[in-house]
């Protein structure tokens, strides 16, 4: 009994994976025509379309998975986000991920 409510759970956690992932996948393909080309951490962080929270964004810098200068900039001490950078990354790095799912 143990083991099939395991397995059901797993199954069910795959199923909303999926589908995040796809709803992922559906915004970052759709072209965003109000949305503006430049975004600050904080304004990226709330972006419906980018998956990760500001403190998520900037570990991403911190670790070197987004990159100065094609990703984002600083300016004034401020990070700006390049979002069409940004999109192509979730394109890298999410697509794969939807055809296997």
């Amino acid at each position: 009994m143990f083991i099939e409510q395991a397995m059901e759970n797993m199954l069910n956690t795959i199923y909303e994976i999926k589908a995040k992932l796809e709803k992922l996948e559906g915004a970052v393909n759709q072209p965003q025509e109000d949305s503006t080309e430049f975004l600050t951490l904080k304004q990226i962080g709330q972006f419906k379309e980018w998956p990760y929270t500001e403190g998520a964004t900037r570990k991403m810098i911190l670790r070197g998975r987004l990159i100065e200068g094609v990703h984002y900039s600083k300016l004034d001490g401020k990070i700006i986000c390049k979002w069409s950078a940004c999109q192509q990354f979730l394109k890298k790095y999410f697509t794969n991920h939807l055809r296997s799912a």
